[in-house]
């Protein structure tokens, strides 16, 4: 028993060194910029981390969750836009199957983009792939600005508060951090399903292809 606390002590400490680090926004930045093209990264969960560590002090509070939030809302648009730009340099042309299928999916897409572009910052393997497409349809910039940048301030704003209410609630360093990745994993996903749906509803699904087999 000794050990096994001594081992939550270690790995308290660790935790808490992390997060307090000066080190620890500039992780952030990089986890959630890598996020857009590379979903499994754990950038929600470093956010609600952050956020969660944040409770534990009081001077600059405020300061502390305003700048984990920006941080995490400006790299998440970068690695979004990341994908944007990829999708324009590679484009859907030529007369390949591939090409024929992605520029007819595109075409059923081209009323939606809107709801697309404003839910896809939760809905993390298909978010990679839309903006791939977006970039390729060549969407406006502007308006991929506008309402993926909202999404993401939204993304960031829910699991840097879920992070703190999680970290307000107990006087413990460490389960702090543990209800606080929790809150925020679980109001992620359930925002994430949520606009997985809405987008479901949105998107006509393609017909059946009817060549001959």
């Amino acid at each position: 028993m000794s050990q096994l606390s001594s081992v939550l002590g270690l790995f308290e400490g660790w935790i808490l060194s992390l997060t307090h680090s000066v080190l620890a926004l500039p992780i952030l930045a990089v986890l959630c910029w890598g996020d857009g093209f590379f979903p499994p990264l754990p950038a929600g969960t470093f956010i609600s981390a952050l956020g969660a560590t944040s409770a534990s002090g009081h001077s600059g509070l405020t300061v502390r969750v305003t700048t984990i939030i920006v941080i995490a809302a400006c790299a998440a648009l970068l690695g979004d836009l990341t994908m944007v730009a990829i999708g324009r340099r590679i484009g859907v042309t030529g007369n390949s199957r591939f090409a024929v299928a992605a520029r007819s999916v595109l075409s059923r897409l081209d009323s939606h983009w809107s709801v697309i572009l404003s839910t896809s910052r939760f809905i993390p393997v298909v978010r990679t792939a839309i903006f791939l497409a977006a970039g390729a349809r060549r969407i406006p910039l502007p308006r991929i600005l506008i309402l993926d940048g909202a999404a993401a301030l939204t993304w960031a704003t829910i699991y840097a508060l879920s992070g703190l209410m999680g970290g307000s609630l107990t006087n413990s360093p460490l389960l702090s951090l543990v209800v606080g990745i929790v809150a925020g994993a679980m109001i992620g996903t359930l925002i994430g399903l949520v606009a997985d749906r809405l987008q479901r509803r949105r998107t006509p699904v393609a017909p059946p292809d009817s060549g001959n087999n």
